[in-house]
């Protein structure tokens, strides 16, 4: 399927999003970011449902797949994993960290969404090559994004959640490996997705509907306050989750569509979004590490405080576009962190960089 610039320019927003949250903003308006905690991360599984193919064979997929999302994962975690060691530093729990993949077991915690996406596109591809027909009922949709939320839901409400110290985090909600446990509600809105993707391709935005959704979605959270957080395990007011989240992503496809209007500030968006793989994968260097190595110098300097959580927010975006410049010039990094073209013949695999 060809790209749809509305598509990629609502997945540069759900990244911004992303990043933003995890940056020094948050701090700044924490009922904002509370609000779109409902909306970030559904928004992100819905819009990778979209482009989501079968035209692999099993074998193919899953090779593709975990190159794509298992490899940059443990070839970050294990670089700093030998970073740590290097400066002296034990990880101790680390290491069985690493390979239990949960957002809590690893150095990096933003980093716990692409173990999870490798598991949400495997069971996605089963799912739907056993069960496509029935899914594909004109209410399919809904469907499963009622139960695969409810069903997930209740699933991290039974969940016996056990003391865990994991480096600084205690009586952490560590989950299942992979994540596993937040699975039947991220696959909803992933096959939601794709399910959708269609009328996605088509869509005709409806500008009152998406401000009608836009204020009610406001007035659910200032009223209600639902929050979602599935690295964390924590659902508020989950009943008023989903139709949040679905409100959400029509009015985030419909301003998207108008952003794409303007030829510059869409093609901004889409570059965002076609690059959001790399810039999850290191923004938090510059949001988060960057961020705090200047703090201390930044205490009774206000403006320069806000200037700096601006700055690093911003360089939180701009810095992984850079790298990812250097990285598609240098031919090792390319076959660490860029998918591989891969062909799967006769249980062969061969492999060059793209």
């Amino acid at each position: 399927m060809e790209r749809l610039h509305h598509v990629d320019v609502a997945k540069g927003i759900s990244i911004i999003l992303v990043v933003a949250n995890h940056s020094a903003l948050r701090a700044t308006a924490p009922d904002f970011f509370n609000a779109t905690s409902s909306l970030r991360l559904p928004l992100f599984f819905f819009l990778s449902g979209i482009f989501f193919s079968l035209k692999w064979s099993p074998v193919e997929f899953v090779i593709r797949k975990a190159d794509a999302l298992l490899k940059p994962f443990f070839v970050t975690l294990v670089a700093m994993l030998g970073l740590d060691f290097s400066i002296g530093y034990a990880p101790g729990f680390d290491f069985p960290g690493v390979v239990y993949a949960s957002g809590m077991t690893i150095s990096l915690m933003p980093l716990w969404f692409l173990p999870h996406l490798f598991l949400v596109h495997s069971t996605a591809y089963c799912i739907i090559t056993k069960y496509g027909s029935y899914l594909a009922q004109p209410k399919g949709a809904v469907y499963v994004l009622v139960i695969g939320f409810a069903l997930g839901a209740g699933l991290i409400g039974l969940l016996d959640w056990s003391a865990i110290q994991v480096r600084n985090h205690e009586d952490a909600r560590v989950g299942w490996p992979f994540s596993l446990d937040v699975l039947p509600m991220t696959l909803a809105f992933f096959l939601a997705g794709y399910l959708l993707r269609e009328k996605v391709k088509s869509l005709k935005p409806d500008y009152r509907v998406a401000i009608l959704f836009g204020l009610l979605f406001l007035f659910i959270n200032v009223v209600a306050d639902p929050y979602l957080d599935f690295n964390g395990r924590i659902l508020k007011q989950p009943w008023l989750i989903l139709p949040c989240a679905v409100m959400g992503i029509y009015s985030v496809l419909v301003f998207s569509s108008f952003i794409g209007r303007f030829h510059n500030v869409r093609q901004a968006f889409v570059k965002v979004g076609q690059s959001g793989l790399i810039i999850l994968v290191f923004h938090s260097f510059f949001v988060g590490d960057l961020y705090r190595w200047l703090l201390p110098d930044l205490k009774h300097k206000p403006l320069v405080h806000a200037l700096v959580v601006v700055g690093t927010f911003l360089l939180g975006i701009a810095g992984p576009l850079l790298l990812e410049r250097v990285i598609r010039g240098n031919t090792v990094l390319k076959a660490l962190y860029l998918p591989l073209n891969f062909s799967v013949r006769l249980g062969k695999v061969a492999a060059t960089a793209k």
